[in-house]
């Protein structure tokens, strides 16, 4: 009996770690702050470098744009691991097999081979059939290998012929889609979105920023409107950030550098769609849009 017991008192001190392991876990996500970092250079090519991190450094994320090329790696405890380009040193091999291949290929087609065969009398007949089988043999060979590029043609045509049908589509519940929203029942709940979706821009809006860029969009009132967008964000009036919008240009451009420092909590986000969840208006105007 003393054994079992000991046995159970064993069970369950491993399952009230666990069960403990787990709380601290789901604490640490929802209020350790996510860290993050981000720089931007525009000038010919524009250069992009992402960074976060949680707690202490213990999970790493980076994404990296280079003259169009992205890279992408997680680092856990230290442990690196290559998201994007997925083992690059892989691709280089297979890329320098693939090369060799083709090379070694070329040569044998370079190289003539002549092969002289005497034909009987006897099997003139059956070389002559044989021929005649393995000519068909190619035809056949060639419809197959057509078929797959002919019923692709035909799925581009049909994907090429139901664009504008999915672009109706979209513009009928897009309109639909705004007339509910703009309605005199809903704006409640238009109300409490915006709130909500400000109350996060506030609180994950970047607390370190340093900004220097010109722009232009090809168009002064496309520029204007832009310039109109920016105005609307409060954290942007810094001292440190100065935006100069180009009218006179005609070509779209976007120059200068950006750096931004700051935090993300899950608390936030819980809070705001617990919020917006419980709200009765929210989900009968989903049902609407819906229908």
């Amino acid at each position: 009996m003393s054994v079992v017991l000991l046995i159970l008192k064993i069970v369950g001190c491993i399952l009230l770690s666990l069960l403990i392991f787990l709380l601290l876990a789901v604490v640490a996500v929802i209020f350790v702050p996510f860290q993050y970092r981000i720089t931007a250079q525009a000038k010919d090519d524009i250069e992009v470098d992402l960074r976060l991190h949680w707690l202490l450094y213990l999970i790493c994320f980076r994404l990296k744009t280079v003259n169009g090329e992205k890279e992408a790696a997680i680092r856990f405890l230290g442990i690196k691991k290559q998201i994007y380009p997925a083992n690059p040193d892989r691709k280089k091999h297979r890329r320098k097999r693939a090369v060799s291949k083709d090379k070694s290929a070329e040569k044998r087609l370079e190289e003539p081979v002549f092969v002289a065969q005497e034909v009987r009398p006897d099997f003139q007949d059956e070389s002559a059939a044989s021929s005649e089988d393995a000519q068909c043999g190619e035809k056949n060979a060639e419809n197959k290998n057509c078929r797959p590029i002919f019923s692709k043609i035909r799925s581009f045509g049909r994907f090429f012929k139901a664009i504008p049908g999915k672009i109706k589509n979209m513009q009928m519940r897009l309109s639909a889609g705004w007339r509910i929203l703009t309605d005199e029942a809903n704006r409640q709940t238009t109300k409490l979105v915006t709130g909500e979706l400000w109350y996060l821009l506030v609180h994950f809006r970047p607390r370190k920023l340093f900004a220097d860029i010109c722009y232009c969009a090809g168009n002064p009132a496309y520029t204007g409107k832009i310039l109109a967008v920016l105005c609307m964000i409060p954290f942007l009036y810094q001292k440190k950030v100065q935006i100069v919008p180009d009218f006179e240009s005609e070509q779209p451009y976007v120059r200068g550098m950006l750096k931004a420092k700051g935090h993300v909590r899950s608390f936030h986000l819980v809070r705001s769609g617990l919020y917006i969840w419980r709200d009765k208006n929210i989900k009968q105007l989903i049902r609407k849009i819906r229908q």
